[in-house]
């Protein structure tokens, strides 16, 4: 619910990595700011809703620190919880049984086995544009 359908997009173009915010409702956060569009460098981290993705390029960094996605409902509203040192720092609200919340490592994996499947089908992952543009 807090990811658009067409969110934003990543583009590459002249060994340049941009991302472009496509007016998503809760927007695109690079290294905890909001942006419109952006250069995207090794090591940025770049928020689409409760995700956390590390832009890696040629290998760096080379080592990337996990980070830990939640969504809960936490008294009013759904709350997201990213963190670094994963879920015994997590709030008791988002990790109680009782809460209904979403552990993101499972649906990665769900999205992991898709881009498998859809690699092994011979689908495109990438949009057919001159630009190698692909909306995440």
């Amino acid at each position: 619910s807090s990811v658009s359908r067409q969110h934003c997009q990543i583009e590459t173009r002249d060994a340049r990595i941009t991302v472009r915010d496509l007016g998503s409702s809760n927007g695109t956060f690079l290294n905890n700011d909001r942006v419109q569009e952006a250069a995207l460098s090794a090591g940025d981290e770049l928020v689409i809703g409760p995700v956390v993705f590390t832009v890696v390029v040629d290998g760096k960094p080379s080592e990337i620190e996990p980070v830990r996605s939640m969504i809960g409902n936490a008294g009013n509203g759904a709350s997201i919880v990213s963190d670094k040192r994963g879920a015994d720092s997590m709030p008791a609200d988002l990790t109680d049984a009782s809460s209904s919340s979403i552990d993101l490592d499972q649906s990665l994996a769900a999205l992991e086995e898709l881009e498998d499947s859809a690699a092994s089908d011979d689908l495109p992952l990438l949009a057919e544009d001159e630009d190698e543009a692909r909306p995440a």
